[in-house]
């Protein structure tokens, strides 16, 4: 069976794509990076406005602990089956909100996410490199590199063509079993992928949980209400987060909430 029988194949587990997989990646070169430019990420997720007082903590805005959440309620994303825990994020507002697909009028939650001061600077694996080097900041990391040889360009081909596809009923089977390959490595601590919401134009970077854990700090939070006018996509500034830090575990930190119109938060406006 090859890759392309493999990607198309409807009755094998992620399991078994995980196995396949990896036996046609055993020698395949790629490269990986670190983050010394990296200025933070963002996250979001939607809320319901009578549910805002029930926010206290900044876990509200960290990654979903499945660990901890009966089987029906666990969730399955492009990078996560049921039961694992991820960090999915993006270095801006506008595409976290794209990929979340809220509903007009939906209230949504946004953490934004920093590094603590010396901190180990995430090492990185990519999805989709031809994608990226059009991106500024990756077009220094990944501009000037070659592939080794003809099968590495072609497996790296697969991998992003896989993380570009947008997934049947959201069964993300290819791309969970390469994420697990990818990320299977110690050192490993980020997949950065395109965002398919985005049309390719902007990028997500998806972290392993214990290095949000270990090395993140939640520096803001704000509930905006998502509005549609027009083809404008219109963010509400509705509240803010005082953040009460938690040394120990930061998402534990308590949070305050405070109205917008006391910062005189501006709407943020995106294309449609």
């Amino acid at each position: 069976m090859n890759l392309s029988e493999l990607k198309n194949n409807t009755t094998l587990s992620i399991a078994e794509r995980q196995y396949f997989f990896s036996n046609y990646i055993l020698g395949h070169f790629r490269p990986k990076t670190w983050l010394d430019q990296f200025e933070g990420v963002f996250r979001s997720r939607k809320i319901e406005e009578s549910k805002i007082p029930e926010l206290k903590t900044v876990k509200e805005i960290w990654y979903k602990d499945q660990s901890i959440e009966e089987s029906l309620k666990q969730t399955k994303g492009r990078c996560h089956n049921f039961g694992q825990n991820f960090f999915y994020s993006s270095n801006d507002v506008e595409t976290t909100i794209k990929e979340l697909r809220p509903e007009n009028g939906q209230f949504i939650l946004i953490g934004e996410f920093k590094l603590k001061q010396f901190s180990k600077t995430p090492e990185c694996q990519f999805a989709g490199i031809e994608t990226l080097r059009r991106h500024k900041m990756w077009s220094t990391l990944l501009g000037n590199y070659e592939y080794a040889k003809t099968s590495d360009k072609k497996i790296e081909e697969f991998i992003a063509e896989c993380f570009r596809k947008e997934e049947l009923n959201d069964e993300y089977h290819n791309t969970i079993a390469i994420t697990n390959i990818l990320l299977n490595n110690e050192s490993t601590d980020c997949l950065v992928y395109p965002s398919v919401a985005s049309n390719l134009s902007s990028l997500n970077y998806g972290f392993k949980p214990e290095y949000v854990d270990e090395y993140f700090n939640c520096t803001n939070i704000w509930i905006y209400q998502y509005r549609i006018i027009q083809n404008t996509i219109e963010l509400i500034p509705v509240k803010y987060a005082v953040i009460n830090p938690n040394f120990m575990i930061q998402k534990e930190s308590k949070i305050e909430w405070k109205d917008s119109t006391v910062y005189n938060h501006e709407i943020l406006k995106y294309c449609l």
